[in-house]
């Protein structure tokens, strides 16, 4: 993961945390096959794992690659401007076409998400990107006002995920 600003650092250790990165694939990422992800689902080493199964298991002519979801969150002030289709992002690519890969990445843009719309997911990471949401010291109103049942549900959902840590690690 290229940390670009010193702040991503905070994201790179919400998002290396299996828990928070689903709940943020659950939460942005409109894809019903999602639904049901679990950290195991989640692969990093994913040839390496397949060799040690199977010997060459990554050599086999049926071997496939788990799906790569590329995705830029952004949480800036300004609108984000950038191109999202990787082929226009590569010089040459009226020439190279044929091999450039062909992806776009899925922009979670913060600023299209307001307080209302966090605070409905009612998970830790919702609670995270709310105080992201502070930029100024006027912002801290939103803390205030968020609904009554939030920290409730927050309680709950945060209850749960320890749960299942702990089944997991027993």
């Amino acid at each position: 993961m290229t940390i670009h600003k010193a702040k991503d650092n905070s994201f790179k250790v919400i998002f290396n945390e299996p828990e928070l990165f689903i709940d943020f694939l659950k939460n942005f990422i409109k894809l019903d096959i999602l639904n049901n992800i679990t950290p195991a689902d989640i692969e990093t080493e994913y040839e390496k794992e397949a060799n040690k199964k199977s010997s060459q298991a990554s050599s086999a002519k049926d071997f496939k690659y788990p799906p790569v979801l590329p995705i830029i969150f952004y949480d800036g002030t300004d609108e984000w401007t950038a191109e999202t289709n990787f082929a226009n992002k590569t010089e040459l690519n009226d020439i190279f076409q044929k091999y450039i890969p062909k992806f776009e990445y899925e922009l979670v843009d913060l600023n299209k998400y307001n307080e209302h719309d966090l605070t409905r997911f009612g998970d830790a990471l919702s609670l995270i990107l709310l105080i992201d949401k502070i930029k100024t010291a006027d912002g801290m109103s939103l803390l205030n006002n968020l609904p009554p049942d939030y920290i409730e549900k927050l309680k709950v959902n945060t209850q749960l995920s320890h749960t299942k840590i702990r089944c997991k690690e027993r």
